[in-house]
């Protein structure tokens, strides 16, 4: 979007968030809807340099003291939603699932947790514990304990910019990934 002072100006991205026009960087942040904006003029300021310094600085400051943005780069909500069903902790849901294929539409219990795969894209690994009728609380356990871990992993690789791998849970049934400890 360009303002009056900025319509018509050839503009070239600088950094995240930061615009160069001719004779001023502009820094705009937009978070829950809301735009940040300020602009730095060459004028202003004894060199151009001086201005991109004055842009950056101001940038990082706003982008500490706002939320994370809510695109999926880097940001997980870290309350439960009032519509959503989660349980224990935001991400993972408890449910039911049936299998109509089958004699009888058994039930079968589940774990799913949300998260955004290495694409962008919203996903569910589902950690099915089994039948509900033959469920002990030991295999329920596990699978909660497990599908806590993924999420835990996860929401830290988000935080610290590292890939997060999903397909390291394909043994969970057999092997204990809990708790999720941190790298140092």
């Amino acid at each position: 979007m360009s303002s009056p002072k900025t319509a018509g100006k050839t503009a070239t991205r600088t950094t995240d968030h930061i615009t160069e026009y001719s004779d001023v960087f502009i820094v705009r942040i937009t978070r829950k809807g809301k735009e940040h904006q300020r602009s730095f003029r060459f004028g202003n300021a004894a060199t151009k340099g001086i201005a991109l310094a004055e842009a950056v600085l101001w940038k990082n400051k706003m982008l500490s003291s706002l939320p994370k943005p809510l695109n999926g780069r880097g940001s997980y909500r870290d309350s439960c939603m009032p519509n959503k069903n989660s349980v224990g902790r935001t991400g993972i849901s408890r449910y039911m699932r049936s299998d109509n294929r089958r004699a009888g539409k058994p039930k079968y219990l589940c774990y799913g947790v949300n998260f955004v795969d290495s694409d962008k894209r919203p996903s569910v690994k589902t950690f099915q514990v089994g039948r509900a009728d033959a469920v002990t609380w030991q295999q329920e356990l596990h699978a909660s304990l497990t599908a806590e871990a993924f999420r835990s992993e996860w929401e830290w690789c988000v935080d610290n910019g590292v890939q997060f791998d999903p397909a390291k849970y394909a043994d969970w049934t057999t092997c204990d990934r809990y708790p999720f400890v941190a790298p140092v």
